[in-house]
């Protein structure tokens, strides 16, 4: 037999030794190239370290979005989306952290304005408080002597009295929906009349639990989620 020319023995060896460079390496395997999962949830907001939303997936999962686009952060929204999950600690400590690739209103319904927008009709105006829902679920007006008051800018902020303090918070929305954001308030306590701070208090709460409005010449109306009437002002 002939022996086989050094040339085809050094081709050989090299082949031999990528082969198994492949093999134990897996120098071979094609990148992943599928498209990330769809899936479908409920955007929340929690009440907890400040206020955060999350999303209820369909799936049983909590989701904490860590890059949620402004114009999802709606409390009750149906959303689709895609995403990344993140090895992080969060303050928070609710849900699994991941960072959103893709995300569209699940119904079909278009996400709202994002901040520094505004809501052009709102704006431009002074509003004044007339009616607001209570502890006992009743529409009650403001105290005597006091007043609350509210204006939009088209810059996406809201500002106004409390009845005491005076508070300001973003705002973002359109066709009929609206988001405040939590209200920055001034640290003045007032003593008259009886209740003023306690009333302050439960507006507040009101304000940040809008999520829709209503508005016709000379009055404004923010509801909840659930629709039910939160803040009725009228034009000062």
């Amino acid at each position: 037999m002939n022996p086989m020319p050094c040339a085809g023995m050094r081709a050989l060896g090299i082949g031999c030794c990528l082969l198994a460079c492949a093999l134990i390496c897996g120098c071979t395997s094609a990148p992943d190239m599928r498209e990330p999962d769809m899936q479908t949830g409920t955007v929340i907001f929690l009440d907890l370290e400040g206020g955060f939303y999350g999303i209820a997936g369909d799936d049983g999962n909590n989701y904490l979005p860590l890059n949620l686009d402004p114009a999802f952060a709606r409390d009750g929204m149906r959303v689709r989306f895609s995403y990344r999950e993140e090895d992080v600690a969060t303050i928070q400590q609710w849900g699994t952290p991941v960072t959103v690739l893709s995300m569209e209103p699940a119904n079909g319904t278009p996400a709202a304005e994002p901040p520094g927008t505004g809501i052009s009709e709102l704006c431009g105006r002074n509003w004044e408080l007339a009616l607001m829902r209570d502890a006992k679920a009743e529409l009650v007006a403001p105290l005597n002597g006091t007043t609350i008051s509210a204006v939009f800018t088209d810059d996406g902020s809201l500002s106004g009295s409390a009845g005491c303090n005076h508070y300001t918070a973003a705002y973002f929305g359109g066709r009929g929906d609206i988001v405040i954001g939590p209200a920055a308030v001034t640290e003045m306590y007032c003593i008259s009349p009886e209740g003023v701070m306690a009333q302050e208090a439960l507006f507040l709460e009101r304000l940040g639990g809008v999520q829709a409005y209503a508005m016709n010449s000379s009055t404004l109306e923010l509801s909840g989620a659930d629709g039910r009437l939160l803040l009725a002002f009228r034009e000062a």
